[in-house]
């Protein structure tokens, strides 16, 4: 067996192989990078076809319809077409505190979500069951994060704007785009 520690700090000593030995292992090199070029290839790929689609289903059948002056339709072989708005929402990393403050002031902290973290170490397992309030008696300092699960916040943004009431554009980024549906 090789030594990993040797192997590691490049103190190991080197084996005397054969031409053949040294043949295979670098067409196994080859193929090693071939397959990687071949990923990395498929991943362009991928990522061009998903853009592609995204034009198509919001853009180009979205303007089509428009024209056609329809908002849904079906298609001589029984397809039912849709167009529909979508709304896309995040709140930007920086605003977050903010965010959250503005949602708390008008009645939608509700839908902030605190989760708290704390690592222990092996054997400390009792202690990972004691409650928070118990946390800073032990001395331990957990981690706590509020967040807005992604579709909660779409679905709450979309009641919002369909009511008529507007959010405000420095603490979240709102976007209204067509999104086609195919059934």
């Amino acid at each position: 067996m090789t030594d990993i520690l040797g192997e590691l700090t490049g103190d190991q000593p080197q084996a005397e192989l054969s031409n053949d030995q040294m043949g295979a292992l670098g067409d196994a090199v080859d193929r090693l990078i071939t397959k990687q070029n071949e990923i990395a290839a498929m991943e362009a790929k991928l990522k061009d076809l998903k853009a592609e689609e995204r034009k198509i289903n919001q853009a180009d059948i979205p303007t089509m319809m428009t024209a056609l002056g329809f908002e849904t339709i079906t298609l001589l072989d029984g397809r039912k077409l849709a167009v529909k708005d979508s709304i896309q929402i995040n709140i930007p990393a920086a605003m977050k505190p903010q965010a959250f403050v503005w949602m708390d002031e008008n009645n939608h902290g509700a839908l902030i979500k605190t989760g708290i973290s704390l690592k222990f170490a092996r054997g400390e397992q009792d202690e990972a069951h004691n409650a928070m309030d118990a946390l800073a008696k032990m001395g331990m300092s957990p981690t706590k994060t509020d967040s807005v699960h992604p579709g909660t916040l779409k679905a709450w943004a979309r009641e919002e704007l369909e009511q008529g009431h507007s959010l405000p554009a420095t603490l979240f980024k709102v976007h209204v785009v067509k999104m086609t549906t195919v059934r």
